[in-house]
């Protein structure tokens, strides 16, 4: 955010995840030259949020501004490779926290003579395993 035009002792943040019914967070920011930023940590993955941002200046506030902000989306974890043959690799993973609606698997195969080939796959949201089929070696 921009610095209003009055000196300020601080800001009032407050800030909420929009689909829980969780109580509003409320932090306090103390006057520091030049800080017109915070980061805020402990947030839910692939989630928005609500956060407002207000100048204090004495016993005095500004009007809210209101922003929604959207976290990053956190990756499958514990990605393996089993069940292996010569043609089919079977891979599987741990759903990440965030909400999703599926997944994509790409497997991308490069041979010298015909060049790089990638073959993408669209899965449910329940998956967590798929079987890669006519894998070449």
């Amino acid at each position: 955010w921009l610095f209003p035009y009055t000196p300020l002792p601080g800001y009032h943040i407050r800030y909420h995840h929009v689909l829980d019914s969780m109580e509003p967070i409320d932090l306090t920011i103390p006057p520091s030259a030049g800080n017109s930023n915070i980061s805020i940590g402990s947030l839910k993955s692939g989630s928005a949020y609500n956060v407002a941002i207000r100048a204090v200046v004495g016993t005095n506030e500004s009007r809210d501004i209101i922003t929604q902000c959207i976290t990053e989306t956190d990756h499958p974890q514990s990605v393996a490779c089993a069940g292996t043959t010569l043609s089919s690799v079977a891979v599987s993973w741990t759903r990440p926290q965030a909400p999703l609606t599926g997944y994509r698997v790409n497997y991308t195969h490069t041979d010298p003579s015909s060049g790089t080939a990638t073959i993408s796959m669209e899965l449910g949201s329940t998956n967590q395993s798929y079987v890669l089929q006519n894998v070449q070696s």
